[in-house]
């Protein structure tokens, strides 16, 4: 009796019939797991803010773009302005030069 009871307490220990604590493996493999959700957690917080970031310098950028263009049209206005003063100014001296010059032939 005593030789079959020992043989039931060694099949016990071989297949882990009682088992008090999880075999440090399964220890290992669950706190690896636990890890692996932490890092896959922290990993999608951060995508998160770079797609925000990314998003706020594309918005940045579109802004700088449109100001740009805002400015060159009106710097382009402004040169047609002038361009315009310029060629009224330089009628008017055109007519006052003739208007000298026909003086000048008067006298």
């Amino acid at each position: 009796m005593q030789s079959l009871t020992k043989f039931i307490l060694k099949l016990k220990n071989v297949f882990h019939f009682e088992k008090e604590e999880p075999p440090l493996k399964d220890k290992l493999i669950s706190e690896l797991e636990a890890v692996k959700q932490e890092i896959e957690e922290i990993k999608n917080k951060y995508e998160e803010k770079i797609a925000f970031l990314e998003s706020e310098i594309s918005k940045i950028k579109n802004a700088q773009e449109l100001k740009n263009k805002n400015i060159n049209e009106r710097l382009k206005e402004n040169g047609r302005e002038e361009a315009l003063e310029l060629s009224s100014d330089i009628e008017a001296l055109r007519r006052e030069v003739l208007q000298v010059l026909e003086e000048l032939e008067k006298e």
